[in-house]
């Protein structure tokens, strides 16, 4: 099972058993405890095991309403791929639509929504690094295929960019965990001075035929 599915398995089965959690213990509670003046306890009056009890629910409740956004988070972004590296004054949307067509899924391209993340006013003077493109697809299916052949597409149309990369659209936590395979790679590349290990996904593959590292040129 890969890493991002065993991370959205785990957080399912987390929402579950706090769910069963609550339905299992809140009869316990209402029959241990005399009733409360009001139907959610006196504000002024209740007990500290009360006004606790209150909150640890509404701490659950938030865990879950929280697991919930992430699931339509984690829903949106299946269907959406992400182009790094790309120049802040290339015509992306051509290149986008070009591959599209090549690959065949250029009606489940959502053009209109192809855009640059994060926006130019909340990145200027952060970095100078070019922004991602985030490119919408009608489905998943349409966002692998386009994966799968971005590479292949990409080497057919020369004037292209030929150092541009494609992933999926990430969470948050798959970030890091992306950015911290990328750095071990780097390493592990860098010791054996020679090109040999990428990062596919969450998975750190061993090229078939490596390449030695380019030497840096002393300032």
């Amino acid at each position: 099972m890969p890493p991002w599915a065993a991370a959205m398995l785990e957080i399912v089965n987390s929402v579950m058993d706090l769910c069963k959690d609550i339905l299992t213990n809140e009869p316990e509670q209402q029959t241990a405890e005399t009733i409360p003046k009001y139907r959610f306890g006196d504000p002024f009056s209740a007990s500290k095991k009360q006004h606790n009890s209150f909150l640890e629910q509404s701490h659950y409740t938030n865990i879950i309403n929280n697991a919930i956004l992430d699931a339509e988070e984690i829903k949106s972004k299946s269907k959406r791929v992400v182009i790094e590296r790309a120049p802040e004054n290339s015509d992306i949307t051509s290149l986008v639509k070009t591959i599209a067509s090549d690959c065949g899924v250029s009606s489940d391209l959502l053009e209109k929504e192809i855009h640059r993340h994060p926006n130019r006013e909340s990145s200027e003077g952060i970095n100078k690094k070019p922004r991602i493109v985030k490119i919408p697809f009608a489905n998943k299916k349409s966002r692998d295929i386009f994966l799968f052949n971005f590479r292949k597409c990409l080497k057919k149309n020369p004037t292209f960019p030929q150092f541009l990369t494609a992933r999926r659209d990430m969470t948050r936590n798959e970030l890091n965990i992306l950015y911290n395979l990328r750095k071990q790679a780097f390493s592990m590349n860098q010791t054996e001075n020679m090109f040999k290990y990428i990062v596919v996904d969450l998975s750190i593959i061993t090229l078939k035929n490596p390449q030695p590292l380019r030497a840096t040129k002393n300032k």
